[in-house]
């Protein structure tokens, strides 16, 4: 059994801003909430949406939002409902409006690379090649991006860096995050409910990865 949860924050609260402007504060609440040790992260989904400040969280179990609430101002609004009855009603050849956060990279090798050896990690930021990222992946993840009068309807809709200090050995921790927007048909209904429990891309502890869908007006 899979849940959605969606968390409206006050901005304005001091708490609630402390929070939210700490990655690592952040996803240690979303694991506590949601009963996660750390050991199984990539179960967990989350992602914050800005304007207005909105959390989203899919998890395996019901999580107990009080823990993180309980660290913001008293305007949060939280609520959580199951998600396996929007699951299993996806269809093939559906059309929703999406929304997701990603972390664009490439492993590039140079040509004297070790073949069995991972390249070095390149961050996209060029706003075509973050959404050809995406329409790369698709095919796998269960969905082909909709299109309208021949072009694809994806878009980068914001582009931001994480950078923080993390741990005692005081490691410095730089993530590119992309968010995008756009129509998608369902290709693999199975498929896309496995990307939209577990995930696309990496960083997914620090709030990418998390596929939304809406339906369309």
């Amino acid at each position: 059994m899979m849940w959605f949860s969606s968390i409206a924050f006050d901005p304005d609260d001091r708490r609630t801003r402390a929070l939210l402007s700490n990655p690592q504060r952040l996803h240690a609440a979303v694991m506590r909430s949601c009963g996660d040790t750390g050991n199984n992260p990539g179960r967990v989904l989350w992602r914050l949406d800005h304007k207005p400040e909105t959390l989203f969280v899919v998890s395996p179990a019901a999580p107990d939002l009080d823990q993180l609430t309980a660290q913001c101002g008293p305007e949060t609004k939280a609520r959580t409902t199951s998600y396996d009855r929007f699951l299993d009603n996806l269809a093939p050849g559906s059309r929703w409006r999406f929304r997701v956060t990603i972390n664009p990279v490439r492993s590039l090798k140079s040509v004297d690379c070790d073949r069995n050896k991972r390249g070095k990690r390149v961050a996209l930021l060029a706003t075509s090649s973050i959404e050809e990222w995406l329409i790369e992946r698709s095919a796998k993840a269960g969905f082909a991006i909709s299109e309208l009068e021949g072009e694809r309807v994806v878009a980068v809709t914001g582009k931001q860096w994480l950078d923080f200090i993390k741990g005692p050995d005081r490691l410095r921790v730089r993530v590119a995050m992309a968010q995008l927007e756009g129509l998608l048909e369902v290709a693999d209904a199975d498929a896309l409910r496995k990307t939209l429990t577990s995930g696309i891309g990496r960083a997914r502890g620090y709030g990418c990865g998390l596929l939304t869908l809406a339906r369309l007006r």
